[in-house]
C-alpha cells in the first residue's frame, strides 16, 4: 500500500510535535539542574525572612512602631545572640580541633594498618599516598561529581541543622 501525501505530512507533523515537547522537558531539566543552587538559595531567603517578618509584626504591634524599625530590631537581635553563641562556642571548637590534631596521626596509622591487610586496602593506600590532592580536587568528573554531592548533603544538613 502507497501512503498518500496527506498521510506523511500528518506523520511529520506528529514527529515534530513530540520531538518539540522532547526538546522542551529536556530544556526544563537542564535549567532547573542549572539553576539548582540560586532556588536553593531563594527557597533559604524565603524561609529565614518569614519568621523574621512574622517576628517583626508582632513586635510592631506590641510596641507600636513601624514594621520596618520592628524588622531592624529583630534583625539586630538574631545577629547579637548568634554572635553571642558564636563566643561561647568557639573556645570548645578550638580545644577540639587540638584534640583530634593530636589524634589524627594515630588514627591515620591504624587506618593504615588496617586496609594493607586486604589487597584492595594496599592499592587504595598507595593511591592516597602518591596523590592525596587528586581524592580532595577531583580528579575525574566522578571525584568532581562526588565532591559536589558531599557539599550539597552537608550544606543542606548544616542549614536544616540550625533554625
Amino acid at each position: 500500500m502507497a501512503s498518500s501525501p496527506s498521510d506523511l505530512s500528518d506523520f511529520a507533523r506528529r514527529v515534530c510535535v513530540v520531538v518539540g515537547i522532547t526538546f522542551f522537558f529536556a530544556l526544563l531539566v537542564w535549567l532547573i539542574g542549572a539553576s539548582f543552587d540560586v532556588l536553593l538559595l531563594l527557597l533559604s531567603a524565603i524561609l529565614i525572612a518569614s519568621p523574621l517578618r512574622a517576628a517583626a509584626r508582632w513586635l510592631s504591634r506590641q510596641a507600636g512602631w513601624r514594621e520596618g524599625i520592628a524588622l531592624l530590631v529583630v534583625g539586630l537581635t538574631l545577629v547579637g545572640v548568634l554572635v553571642g553563641l558564636g563566643m561561647l562556642a568557639v573556645p570548645l571548637i578550638g580545644e577540639q580541633a587540638q584534640q583530634l590534631q593530636a589524634e589524627l596521626p594515630n588514627v591515620w596509622e591504624n587506618a593504615r594498618r588496617q586496609l594493607e591487610e586486604r589487597a584492595w586496602g594496599r592499592q587504595l593506600v598507595n593511591l592516597v599516598i602518591q596523590s592525596p590532592g587528586k581524592l580532595l580536587k577531583g580528579g575525574s568528573v566522578h571525584g568532581t561529581f562526588w565532591r559536589k554531592s558531599m557539599i550539597r548533603c552537608w550544606g543542606g544538613y548544616w542549614v536544616r541543622s540550625f533554625p
